[in-house]
């Protein structure tokens, strides 16, 4: 059971609890309640968004900067003891009530699924139909939860199924379009971030090739640059940039112009793809900086 305020999980728990507990998760929704909400309350479809983003980084430990890892990181929930410990428990800017255990992560993922699909059915359905019309609010609000489900399916099986689930509700997500631009730059980044997990095998079968190849020739920002594409799309975003910040070195050393311009632009592309509050490019970019000095 999960109590939501707001579109942020205040309180949870997993099966039966004794009336104390109960008491207590009442409680806790009512005081949360009672606070001010600082703005107009998510929908239950945008909470979702939010509920799918705790158990994330519940479960991989990342920080909200570092954004959705391109890994299926909750394939392995359903084999896991229920009362592991996720890598994010404790973390400090998780709300109260974020998952500590496989099994509660897994609930709560459930429960985002069960939700997502009910409201994304409806909407696909009214879409769909010759003769009704789909309302701003509910193409715009299912649209949140179609994206809520191809995030699940990106954990759980990988990037075709997140792609599967994109093309499925596509009239649905087409008229949320033409409601709110922001609808179609959020499918974008997640047909990206699809498209980049799609590549991981690829990608995993030929990383020792570019190893070899980056390695050999240090200042080779070719090289250094198909390496560290490679280790992006294998959610390694931090060796991705030592990479490149090796090559930026190796060419400054090296007195060539052209492989220190080469070097620079392809990790400057690095930190785009990587996003520019991520934790690792911030640093980067200083590391950068005292190189090019």
């Amino acid at each position: 059971m999960f109590g939501v305020v707001n579109g942020r999980v205040v309180d949870s728990f997993v099966g039966v609890v004794d009336g104390a507990r109960m008491q207590k998760f009442v409680e806790t929704l009512a005081s949360a309640a009672e606070a001010p909400a600082g703005g107009a309350a998510p929908s239950q479809a945008e909470a979702l968004g939010m509920m799918m983003e705790i158990a994330m980084r519940s479960v991989t430990g990342r920080t909200a900067k570092e954004g959705w890892p391109t890994t299926t990181w909750a394939a392995g929930l359903a084999d896991a003891a229920p009362d592991s410990e996720l890598k994010g428990k404790g973390t400090a800017d998780l709300p109260e009530g974020s998952p500590t255990t496989a099994g509660h992560a897994a609930a709560l993922l459930g429960e985002v699924g069960r939700v997502a699909q009910a409201i994304a059915a409806q909407a696909k359905a009214v879409a769909e139909s010759p003769t009704e019309e789909l309302s701003k609010e509910l193409s715009v609000d299912s649209a949140s939860a179609v994206f809520a489900l191809a995030r699940l399916a990106l954990a759980t099986e990988g990037g075709e199924a997140a792609l599967a689930v994109l093309d499925s509700h596509a009239r649905l997500l087409e008229i949320a379009e033409t409601h709110d631009p922001a609808v179609a730059e959020a499918q974008e980044r997640l047909r990206d971030a699809a498209t980049t997990a799609g590549r991981a095998a690829e990608v995993s079968a030929g990383m020792a090739g570019l190893r070899e190849a980056a390695e050999r020739d240090p200042a080779d920002a070719g090289a250094a640059a198909a390496l560290a594409d490679a280790l992006v799309v294998a959610d390694e975003p931090q060796e991705a940039v030592d990479v490149l910040l090796g090559a930026v070195k190796s060419a400054k050393a090296g007195g060539s112009e052209d492989a220190l311009t080469a070097a620079r632009e392809a990790i400057f592309a690095a930190f785009d793809r990587i996003g520019a509050g991520h934790p690792v490019v911030v640093a980067g970019r200083r590391q950068l900086a005292r190189l090019l000095l």
